[in-house]
């Protein structure tokens, strides 16, 4: 089967945020479309891979693009339809950008170094971006427009638009309705959007149950891979399947910009053969107007190529190209002489005696039997003899010259340049026209013809020259024209028009370098894998529209409750050259699929809830069946699918004003919704109609919000509804801040350049669990070879800090986090992306340092620092993580975007010389909490009466939950001692250098507490546990007004003497990975967190690990 073929792909379809970065989408969209587009039976992944790091995309809005020329009085509303924007820079001119709205649809194709704009300029009355864009659409062939089908009346349309909505219901559409993001992800060279398509034709009295999802993919060298879905999530009980079945559709609706790309190209079917370099032989399609593609009709050029045909008729693309490719079409150019009728006398009746051409000319462009077309000549032996007509008209000489036979009467219709009478040929639209010689081919471009002939009596031709002066304009047309030489025959002339540009192929004409954009829709031979078949559909509209469409249909074309229509297709922006060899390797790689709901391969997706908020989480990795929650105080509500599945149906939460709903149905908030009408089906009366875009008792400008939350089971989940808010934050796991290297740096450490430099103390990021006592520093992505990165204990450290599990050897300095306030002390230093060179540059603050931080401290410092997690005290050197490769004396910070120009502003966390003792917490849960959970939530061990044994069940109830332990940092601590050395550990000894000792804030004990909830100091009244919003300090000790640090006073230096290594075999004492315990001779650093750790320590290590994670 062809879905079972390995593809082999590829070059693509343009900033913004880098394709390294996934952003702005929670983690269950990035779960649920992943698993949509890719987790079933048979799934083909894209093989596309020349794109790496030429892809950027944005969710903001980065304003009108001139240059794409939309329709004026529509400009305004795209802001509103803007949801993301994804860039190809390309290295030589076949970049773009392309802009989703929505429903997450293509309306935008912007080419800047080609031929601009590919999408329509969108002048279609009360359809800004809704119809002539690049979109899905379905239809009801039962309902659309069926007989007596409607309450025993003739339905109105059944179109479920891609895009969105026509604006036909007026107060509720002034501003238009798209169809409604339910899911946005991007990532890599990808971008992946869900969406609820809605019925088009407005007001309607029909619902939707069709769900629409499109992931676009760069390919590299200009080409986009495309993917659309649509999915019918009606229940698969639905009392009446007529109602809601899919059976007709397009895949998708699409077309381009006549003036900017008005010929349209296909291959030969029997040779594949793409001619366009001979005017003569060029593979042209003629482009009637819509509904004008009939077999056998005049846009058949044989075989059915041009025609609306099955795909199997086609090679599998069409193309587009831009002005300046020479089309022959003679046979067309006489359709805009007038005729004289059949049998007419015109010295008789000059007024009646001719017919337009619209009358006379046959489709093919002969004449019809009788008709006599106007026969163009210079008298022989004569010039034109030329005559002033009317002076000056639109700018332009008018004169009137013999220039036809006699006999000819009145021909009323005037003709501009530019506009064609041959509606099958677009590309003439805006051209020009002329007059030439037979028998030299010299001629003169002229703008406008008044009269052809006026009277019988005489050979005048009235018409313009591009000339302003009557002597010059006279003289031109004689002296071409000129036919002194022959006294014996009259000199023949034609009429012609051409496209923009020149008016003949001049000898550098060179077609292949035209810019086209071409379509890949597979051969009939991909549909042989799913019922139904592919038709291919285009033609011209009286709008800058070229329409194209691929339908799938016929028997088989059918969606009922649960299935889904996939198809994978492609667009590029090439040179007409380039179209064929490009669309050739193509071809084969389209793939269009019908999938069931018991083909895929869903991950769980689990809804908790807090009080009337909920959160919902997946598992982690594709096809996993279970999730975590954070929250001790979140309880399980209801567990689904990231995919259909038989019996499962999909829940929204939707917002309506104030209002919330969590369930199935997408209508809950719609006027009328079980009164005159139930979601999935049509209202029981057509005069009451159905507006999912309103909310039933607020004014029409208040519009619903929808997001997808899984599929889940709609009798046991029964117990949600109304009035549950969608919270995001519950049940988050906080993840690492800082980013890998992208190569080593070779000096200092890279801070980022602030906008000015710090004054005060040092600003921390928010914490996502209350700090502990001590400044914690980030966990490295590599490993430090010379000096180590400290991180927050489990346990006391003894003597030097144990260093986190690295991921790659370092060779400079160690990093710490990026921060998200400005700073007011020691600085932070961010992840370079390339080499220092020289000395570090400052990060750059939000907002001019004050002194104060702008946001809560992860801890205050009181005089220790917090080293890394040790399992167990450690006695001597500090101990890193296994290197790849020997150390080269510095640690590794990410490498710079700049060289550092100036020292770092501040010095790095002290190491601690005193330890600090740790506390044993525990919470109760059924799943396995994160220790920094358990940490930040959890009580001390036998607190209220519960778990006093380690890893036992003690006054956890009777839920099945267990009391999970961790070794925690205190919450409080007051400076005792000497500070030490204000530089991280050496692994050899170190001049130390002294860091002046902080002076405790007086309280009423004579000790100032910090808060664990936020780091304030002085806090008389802490709340640590709770919602994250309802904790910190509520009673601060007197000369107290925020969180701040003390300021520090001078005392003596206090050295660090150098650790000692515990011994191994080989002398090394390796940290695990997973845990940091010292000396671990096997470390376990993958699978489920219980199964991770040191299975085999060094002697004399005890391993240390958190207790209850064994």
């Amino acid at each position: 089967m062809k879905r079972l073929q390995q593809l082999a792909l590829c070059g693509f379809l343009p900033g913004l945020i880098t394709s390294s970065t996934a952003f702005d989408v929670n983690s269950l969209d990035a779960a649920i479309l992943q698993d949509m587009l890719e987790s079933y039976t048979e799934h083909q992944p894209s093989t596309c891979t020349g794109a790496t790091g030429t892809t950027t995309f944005t969710f903001d809005y980065p304003g009108l693009n001139a240059a794409s020329e939309w329709h004026p009085p529509f400009e305004s509303f795209e802001e509103d339809l803007f949801l993301a924007a994804m860039t190809h820079t390309d290295a030589g001119k076949k970049s773009w950008t392309i802009r989703l709205g929505q429903a997450g649809n293509m309306y935008s194709h912007y080419c800047p170094d080609m031929h601009g704009e590919t999408m329509p300029p969108q002048a279609h009355t009360d359809a800004p971006w809704i119809d002539e864009v690049h979109q899905s659409v379905s239809v009801n062939g039962y309902l659309n427009f069926g007989a007596a089908r409607c309450n025993g009346e003739d339905c109105p349309a059944n179109f479920v638009h891609g895009a969105g909505t026509y604006q036909r219901d007026d107060p509720y559409t002034t501003v238009p309705f798209y169809s409604q993001s339910l899911a946005k992800h991007c990532a890599g060279d990808s971008c992946t959007f869900a969406a609820w398509g809605q019925q088009a034709h407005l007001a309607t009295i029909f619902t939707s149950s069709v769900m629409t999802f499109n992931k676009y993919t760069n390919c590299g060298n200009g080409i986009i891979e495309h993917t659309e879905m649509v999915h019918n999530f009606a229940p698969e009980n639905v009392e009446a399947p007529e109602h809601v079945d899919q059976t007709y559709f397009n895949f998708p609706w699409s077309g381009v910009r006549r003036s900017n790309l008005p010929y349209a190209l296909e291959p030969d079917k029997d040779t594949g053969a793409l001619s366009y370099d001979d005017p003569d032989t060029v593979h042209y399609c003629p482009l009637c107007g819509w509904g004008n593609d009939q077999p056998g009709g005049p846009q058949d050029m044989g075989s059915g190529r041009c025609a609306r045909t099955d795909l199997r008729n086609l090679r599998g693309y069409t193309t587009f190209a831009e002005p300046g490719l020479f089309v022959n079409r003679e046979t067309k150019d006489q359709q805009y002489l007038w005729c004289r009728k059949p049998g007419a006398d015109c010295s008789a009746s000059a007024g009646t005696c001719m017919a337009n051409p619209s009358e006379c000319y046959n489709e093919n462009g002969t004449p019809k039997t009788g008709y006599t077309p106007i026969q163009l000549e210079v008298p022989a032996g004569s010039t034109p003899r030329c005559v002033n007509h009317i002076g000056l008209f639109e700018g332009y000489q008018t004169v009137a010259c013999n220039m036809h036979a006699a006999g000819f009467g009145n021909c009323g219709t005037y003709l501009y340049a530019g506009t064609s009478s041959d509606t099958c040929a677009p590309w003439l639209q805006g051209g020009s026209m002329g007059l030439y010689r037979e028998d030299t081919g010299a001629g003169i471009n002229i703008p406008y013809v008044r009269h052809w002939s006026w009277s019988a009596s005489n050979k005048r031709m009235y018409f313009s020259v591009y000339s302003q002066d009557q002597t010059e304009a006279i003289n031109l047309v004689n002296s071409v024209f000129d036919n002194r030489g022959n006294t014996t025959h009259p000199l023949s002339l034609r009429f012609e028009t051409f496209p923009p540009g020149e008016s003949f192929p001049g000898p550098d004409y060179n077609p292949g370098a035209l810019d086209a954009v071409t379509f890949v829709y597979g051969d009939g031979d991909d549909y042989n894998i799913v019922p139904g078949a592919g038709r291919r559909r285009m033609g011209s509209s009286s709008r800058d529209y070229t329409v194209f469409t691929v339908n799938w249909w016929q028997n088989g074309a059918k969606l009922t409750p649960g299935d889904t229509f996939s198809k994978r297709a492609f667009v590029f922006a090439s040179e007409l050259a380039a179209a064929k060899p490009t669309a050739d390797n193509l071809v084969p790689k389209v793939i269009p699929d019908k999938i069931d709901d018991t083909r895929w391969n869903p991950r769980a997706v689990d809804i908790y809830k807090v009080g009337t908020s909920f959160d919902a989480v997946a598992a982690t990795s594709s096809q996993g069946t279970s999730t975590t929650c954070t929250s001790t105080s979140a309880t399980l509500a209801c567990s689904g699918f990231s995919t259909p599945k038989a019996g499962y149906v999909p829940f929204f939460h939707i917002t309506c004003g104030a209002s919330n709903y969590l369930g199935p149905d997408p209508y809950h908030f719609t006027p009328g919704n079980g009164e005159w009408f139930t979601f999935p089906g049509l209202s029981n009366n057509n005069a009451q109609k159905i507006r999912s875009y309103a909310c039933a008792g607020e004014v029409e400008s208040v519009r619903p919000t929808w997001k997808l939350i899984g599929w889940f089971d709609p009798l046991t989940c029964s117990s949600l509804g109304s009035g549950l808010s969608y919270d995001d934050n519950i049940c988050v796991v906080p993840t690492p801040v800082t980013a890998a290297p992208t190569s080593p740096p070779t000096g200092q450490p890279v801070t980022a350049a602030p906008t000015s430099p710090p004054t005060g103390q040092p600003v921390t990021a928010a914490p996502t669990s209350p700090p502990t006592g001590q400044p914690v520093t980030a966990a490295p992505t590599s490993p430090p070879t010379g000096q180590p990165v400290t991180a927050a204990p489990t346990s006391p450290p003894t003597g030097q800090p144990v260093t986190a599990a690295p991921t790659s050897p370092p060779t400079g300095q160690p990093v710490t986090a990026a921060p998200t306030s400005p700073p007011t002390g020691q600085p932070v230093t961010a992840a370079p992306t390339s080499p220092p060179t020289g000395q570090p540059v400052t990060a750059a603050p939000t907002s001019p340092p004050t002194g104060q931080p702008s946001a809560n401290p992860t801890p205050v410092p009181t005089g220790q620092p917090v080293t890394a997690a040790p399992t167990s005290p450690p006695t001597g050197q500090p101990v890193t993580a296994a290197p790849t490769s020997p150390p080269t004396g510095q640690p590794v910070t990410a490498a710079p975007t700049s060289p550092p120009t100036s020292p770092p502003s501040a010095n790095p966390t002290p190491v601690p010389t005193n330890p600090v003792q740790a506390e044993l917490k525990h919470v109760c849960a059924k799943r396995e909490p994160l220790p920094d959970t358990i940490c930040a939530e959890g009580l001390a061990a036998g607190f209220g009466g519960a778990c006093f044994n380690e890893n036992t069940n003690d006054g956890c109830g009777n839920g099945g939950k267990v009391c999970w332990w961790a070794e925690c940092g205190p919450t409080t601590s007051s400076p005792t001692s000497t500070p030490p050395v204000p530089t991280t550990p050496a692994p050899t000894p170190t001049t130390p250098v002294a860091t002046p000792p902080p002076t405790p804030l007086p309280t009423e004990g004579g000790v100032c507490p910090v808060c664990a909830a936020t780091g304030d100091p002085c806090c008389l009244d802490c709340v640590a546990s709770g919602k994250p919003s309802e904790r910190g300090c509520k009673d601060l000790a007197a000369g107290e007004d925020g969180p701040t640090t003390p300021s520090p006073t001078p005392t003596t230096p206090v050295a660090t003497p150098p650790p000692t290594p515990l011994p191994t075999e080989g002398g090394v004492c390796p940290v695990c990975a997973a845990t940091g315990d010292p000396c671990c001779l096997d470390c376990v650093v993958s699978g489920k967190p219980s199964g991770r750790g040191c299975k085999d320590l060094a002697a004399g290590a005890d391993g240390g690990k958190i207790k209850g994670n064994n």
